[in-house]
């Protein structure tokens, strides 16, 4: 009996420590696979695909000195388009959590591959151009199918290579006589899509131009693609959502300043502006404690229905800039963090003032100039037009007067080196279209067209009670 413990107790402690070496060997591979970049080749890859471990991360991609792509990811893949590049630029993947430095890969642009050239890269499957005396054929079939070659001699003779996959060069058996035609097959999974027989006529140049070198043709039927998980525009891409079979009801708006999606965590996300990328994500707790935060500054900023919204968004803006500091060290830039640790920076003040306004329903965006620019303001439409807020300026005036200046403004008042800063996203037709932004401030516009009883002089909103 004690024999038979013995061999148990040693039998276990083997086990276990298997168990633990495997499990830290498992542990290292997953800590070097933080990030993973695909490689991107000249004048072919148009687009930077990748997997990260996160899944909601700040994605940063960059050569040299400048930014390509600085955006929220919420997927663990991404395929972020960047145009085609030249062989040996670099391109550095960045990953940020929660402002810090994550994981970041740089990639040297290779030298595009035969197959990756003009005249061959539409092809499923490709030869590469042969002449009818080469005694070697490279072929080439695309990932996620499967090839199949049969080279036809001029003496009637047949060899054949099958279940290729990528690129392999065959040597051309020697019972072959000269080559008469090379027949790719291609193959998804076990079905045939098509064939092609290609003569030495129809690969004759190297770089693939004038060619008929390959199958091109893929007569499966293939799911329709109806959500473009690309697409910006929130009410676009929820639209989309909302038509597809796969996946109507698994994002949509809750309300005006709220959308909902299904997700392990992070499902309520608050609209800051009509970008998708700007979306500032939370959890159900923290969701619950921002609305019910939200609710308190209507109370305490004495908020009423009857009142109008020149003076809402003003008590609005007026208790965050008084209320929260402006605090550069911390970089604070989302509302959960401005709200509850009453410290921030622009970005933190508009995505917090554009979310407050939508709560109590007015129109507002938050607006980023980044890069040199490197801030971030508000567009509130009041009337016809939409002005410019910055919470930001009027936290450094709060004491004074000083505060009044910056609600409610005209076109210049934006500083020109923001303006050629300005997101792309904010310089589309569309955008521009459809927030036409006054020359002169509202007060000034509700006077020249005779417009009473909507707007406050300066003096009139300093004096408004709190």
């Amino acid at each position: 009996m004690k024999k038979t413990v013995k061999k148990l107790m040693v039998t276990l402690a083997l086990a276990l420590m298997v168990t633990t070496f495997c499990g830290s060997g498992v542990q290292a591979k997953q800590k070097s696979q933080k990030l993973k970049v695909d490689n991107i080749y000249a004048d072919y890859n148009k687009y930077v695909k990748g997997r990260c471990n996160l899944k909601k991360y700040r994605l940063v991609i960059k050569q040299g000195s400048k930014v390509l792509h600085n955006k929220t990811h919420y997927r663990k893949s991404f395929s972020v388009k960047i145009g085609t590049r030249n062989q040996g630029d670099k391109i550095t993947v960045k990953i940020k959590k929660s402002r810090k430095k994550y994981a970041s890969v740089t990639k040297q642009v290779k030298r595009t591959l035969w197959w990756q050239k003009d005249g061959y890269k539409s092809e499923k499957a490709v030869v590469k151009a042969y002449k009818t005396n080469d005694r070697k054929i490279t072929v080439h079939c695309k990932a996620g199918y499967r090839l199949n070659v049969d080279i036809t001699g001029n003496n009637g003779k047949n060899q054949k290579e099958n279940n290729i996959q990528k690129t392999k060069t065959i040597n051309v058996a020697s019972g072959v006589d000269s080559i008469k035609k090379v027949t790719l097959t291609l193959y998804n999974n076990r079905k045939k899509i098509s064939s092609n027989g290609i003569t030495p006529d129809d690969a004759q140049s190297d770089n693939g131009k004038g060619n008929k070198p390959g199958v091109k043709k893929d007569n499966t039927k293939k799911p329709t693609q109806d959500v473009d998980w690309r697409e910006d525009n929130i009410d676009r891409f929820l639209g989309q959502i909302e038509k597809s079979d796969t996946y109507r009801g698994t994002a949509y708006k809750l309300n005006d300043y709220t959308i909902y999606r299904e997700c392990d965590s992070y499902q309520y996300g608050f609209i800051t502006s009509p970008y998708w990328s700007l979306v500032d994500w939370y959890n159900e707790r923290e969701y619950k404690e921002l609305l019910a935060e939200m609710q308190r500054i209507v109370e305490v900023t004495h908020i009423k229905d009857d009142m109008i919204d020149e003076e809402k968004a003003y008590r609005l803006g007026r208790y965050l800039a008084k209320n929260i500091d402006y605090y550069l060290p911390g970089h604070e830039q989302h509302l959960y963090g401005t709200l509850f640790n009453k410290k921030t920076v622009c970005g933190g003040y508009s995505k917090t003032y554009a979310v407050l306004c939508r709560y109590v329903g007015i129109e507002c965006d938050y607006v980023l100039a980044d890069k040199i620019g490197n801030h971030a303001w508000n567009l509130i439409k009041l009337g016809d037009y939409w002005y410019v807020v910055d919470i930001t300026d009027a936290a450094v005036g709060r004491n004074g007067k000083g505060i009044t200046y910056s609600f409610f403004m005209g076109y210049d008042y934006i500083d020109d080196s923001l303006i050629n800063h300005l997101d792309k996203d904010y310089w589309t037709d569309e955008y521009i279209s459809t927030h036409p932004i006054d020359t002169i401030n509202h007060y000034q516009r509700c006077k020249k067209e005779g417009i009473t009883g909507q707007s406050f002089t300066d003096d009139e909103l300093y004096n408004l009670p709190e």
